[in-house]
């Protein structure tokens, strides 16, 4: 298996990173680990081949002892054999992967530490097959950039300069995901938004969903001495009025509305270096339902904050909501819930790098800088259209 290790780190490795193999050697011990734990399911076949021969070896042990002619072959006995090792097994190379993925990260400068402690939160979209029917493509860029950031790396070829700031402005990554010139942010805010209205537009009807659904309710006026009634606002008041991204009806509660809204966040901003993701993304939620979850609730709605970071790391009542949308799907598709929840989960990341990379990749000169007007000097160019 030499040969094969040799291939997969100087040159597999590298073509999948787009760099050169001096960078992912860095990464090398960490690609070995599945990507539920950090890696991308690249195993050394060098080091790993004696644990995978234990391995079968103790969970073929009946049947090596029946072919062996010391006991009597018997399937019970053979399935108890195979259900008393598994359990054991997999306990014990769960918590070597912990414990590598721990110790690999544990070399890497404290700033990189911080994104690639996350890295077993995310990547989903590492084990999700390329289909143009389930829409889980991605483009070399995409992958690359996706994988770059997954593993605290700086995508290669960006630009000198934010087009949407000015020459004066630095163009990293943490500016390219915050930079909200442009309107990239806003738009990769949408695209998370119509991922949402997709799937749950599999499970309601049309009618049961709303886009930018109206929080407060309208503003009353009173008439003298009868009782307040409802009046029509004034545009001011309609178009500055709180909303929300998304309105379902009946899915936390039959015949009761459902407020969600959206936040897209980058965990490695400086507003929170100072927090762990877990906390950044509960402290979002926690001011999201500060704002507006009493006002729905006056008005018999549910409210959930639909919160997660650029690289796919989801808040607790996103996760909630995904949930109860796969148990919902899983009941209309009669398909088992685990396999649904696998593919909003698949979606919703592969969502989530397209909105990302849109930000590092996108163009933000706006359009009141474009003109159509021509700019030939002494109308040399007007030969161009005569017909």
């Amino acid at each position: 298996f030499d040969g094969v290790e040799e291939a997969l780190a100087s040159e597999f490795l590298p073509s999948l990173f787009g760099v050169d193999e001096e960078i992912t050697c860095k990464y090398r011990k960490l690609a070995e680990l599945p990507v539920r734990h950090g890696g991308l399911s690249l195993s050394n076949p060098t080091t790993n081949s004696k644990e995978c021969y234990k391995s079968s070896t103790l969970y073929c042990s009946h049947l090596l002892s029946a072919l062996r002619g010391r006991v009597q072959y018997s399937p019970v006995d053979n399935l108890e054999c195979q259900c008393e090792v598994m359990p054991v097994y997999w306990s014990r190379i769960e918590a070597s992967y912990k414990a590598k993925f721990k110790s690999e990260v544990d070399q890497f400068p404290q700033d990189t530490q911080r994104t690639l402690k996350r890295a077993n939160k995310i990547g989903r979209w590492l084990s999700v097959m390329p289909s143009h029917v389930g829409g889980t493509i991605l483009s070399s860029t995409e992958f690359r950039d996706a994988l770059m950031l997954r593993y605290a790396r700086v995508p290669s070829n960006l630009p000198t300069s934010c087009d949407g700031c000015g020459e004066s402005k630095k163009f990293d990554v943490n500016h390219a995901l915050d930079c909200k010139k442009g309107g990239l942010v806003t738009a990769r805010h949408d695209e998370i938004r119509d991922e949402l209205r997709d799937l749950l537009a599999h499970v309601f009807s049309p009618s049961r969903i709303r886009c930018e659904p109206m929080i407060n309710p309208a503003p009353m006026r009173t008439n003298g001495t009868k009782t307040h009634v409802p009046c029509a606002s004034s545009s001011s008041d309609f178009l500055n009025a709180d909303r929300g991204d998304l309105l379902v009806r009946g899915f936390w509660e039959k015949s009761t509305d459902t407020i969600i809204d959206v936040r897209v966040t980058n965990l490695d901003s400086k507003s929170y270096k100072n927090l762990s993701p877990k906390k950044a993304l509960e402290r979002q939620e926690k001011e999201k339902k500060k704002k507006y979850c009493k006002p729905c609730e006056n008005q018999r709605r549910h409210f959930t904050p639909f919160v997660v970071s650029t690289d796919g790391m989801f808040g607790f009542e996103a996760r909630a909501f995904l949930k109860r949308l796969a148990k919902l799907l899983a009941e209309e598709w009669e398909k088992p819930y685990s396999i649904v929840r696998g593919f909003i989960n698949a979606r919703m990341n592969i969502a989530l790098v397209r909105a990302t990379n849109r930000c590092i990749r996108g163009s933000r000169t706006p359009a009141s800088n474009m003109s159509n007007r021509f700019r030939w000097e002494g109308g040399a160019g007007l030969g161009l259209l005569k017909s």
